[in-house]
């Protein structure tokens, strides 16, 4: 009988970064394309079995035994299960799959142990990613969770669809970029881009631009916001809000970009369901339109609640040094004075920017 055997679906030099010159003989360091990224059930090979051997006989009439083919060798590793027919293997999660010790394997958590230069190139992961060096200008992590940095960070772009957390810091050089779904949290920032749909949390923050659906906290450390824009929807804490340079720090409570356009989406999705609604379709079509109608109604309410309640939110500063704009809802205050600890905050009824003690 035949042996069985294994048709694979990935290449076996999945997990190897891979030198590809295009057609002028230049090879992209940036994408080595060694992350192969993988759902959840794909198949990752094809198990064929073996065949049953057929008797027969020698030159003298003689019987000869029938020799069956033998099991083919799974290369079953982690994350790796046998299909629901049992003539496949499928990927237990969804991640990057590889190829190593003769079988393939499929996680969702990469390791970098090093830096994130030209021997790795760009990093697109479905799951975590944890760097244990730096990452090099000129080179981007994306996750689709949480991305953990042991080192610094220079003028390059992180996206986590979960948190970020730089041990070292960053500087961005005015291209870097931090965008976090959750959390950042980081040692020292300068001339980068930062946003979190959650909180940010680091020792200072000198000429970035930063955004936050939820509060931006420097309060540990120097704990200074000195230049730039920072906006928040959550409130603004630190230790030293300005420097005694004059440079202009900008803050901002109230609604973020991301959430507007967020919010802005919402509105433009329930009114295409409305007008569709509106146009009479099958009754089918009606009833999944008014569900779908339905929760957008819904997030569209939290949405107005979190942005009506941002307006409570406050700046508060152990020192406050000037020039530092705030605005609060629309309504901007210019601050030449220097206070020691103070909250800034939004009294509503006079529609006016004040200055109050701890």
């Amino acid at each position: 009988g035949e042996d069985g055997r294994v048709e694979d679906h990935y290449s076996r030099t999945s997990g190897t970064p891979q030198l590809v010159e295009n057609e002028q003989g230049i090879v992209d360091f940036g994408n080595l394309s060694w992350l192969i990224p993988i759902e959840e059930g794909t198949v990752i090979c094809d198990i064929i079995e073996p065949t049953m051997g057929t008797p027969g006989v020698d030159i003298r009439g003689n019987p000869i035994r029938a020799y069956n083919g033998k099991k083919a060798v799974l290369p079953k590793g982690e994350n790796v299960i046998p299909g629901p027919d049992g003539k496949t293997l499928v990927a237990k999660i969804t991640g990057q799959i590889s190829f190593r010790d003769g079988r393939f394997h499929v996680n969702n958590v990469i390791v970098i142990k090093g830096d994130v230069d030209l021997s790795t190139g760009s990093l697109n992961v479905q799951g975590d990613v944890v760097i244990h060096g730096s990452v090099l200008p000129g080179f981007s992590v994306k996750a689709t969770g949480d991305v953990t940095i042991g080192g610094i960070v220079g003028g390059s772009q992180i996206t986590a669809g979960g948190s970020i957390v730089v041990n070292r810091g960053m500087n961005g050089n005015l291209v870097g970029s931090l965008t976090a779904g959750k959390d950042i949290v980081c040692k020292y920032m300068e001339n980068t881009s930062v946003h979190a749909d959650g909180d940010i949390r680091m020792d200072s923050i000198v000429n970035c631009d930063v955004s936050a659906n939820g509060k931006v906290i420097a309060t540990t450390g120097r704990g200074v916001i000195i230049g730039g824009t920072v906006r928040s929807m959550g409130g603004i804490e630190a230790k030293t809000i300005g420097n005694i340079a004059g440079r202009l720090t900008v803050l901002t409570i109230g609604p973020t970009p991301r959430f507007l356009e967020e919010k802005s989406q919402a509105e433009r999705e329930r009114e295409e369901i409305r007008q569709q609604l509106e146009q009479g379709t099958a009754k089918k079509n009606t009833a999944i339109l008014q569900m779908k109608a339905k929760v957008l109604d819904k997030k569209l309410e939290q949405l107005e609640v979190r942005e009506a309640a941002s307006a409570q939110r406050q700046v508060v500063s152990s020192k406050l040094l000037p020039i530092v704009q705030v605005t609060i809802h629309n309504i901007t205050k210019s601050i030449i004075d220097s206070y020691g600890t103070c909250r800034i905050y939004l009294d509503q009824k006079e529609a006016t920017i004040k200055i109050g003690g701890a």
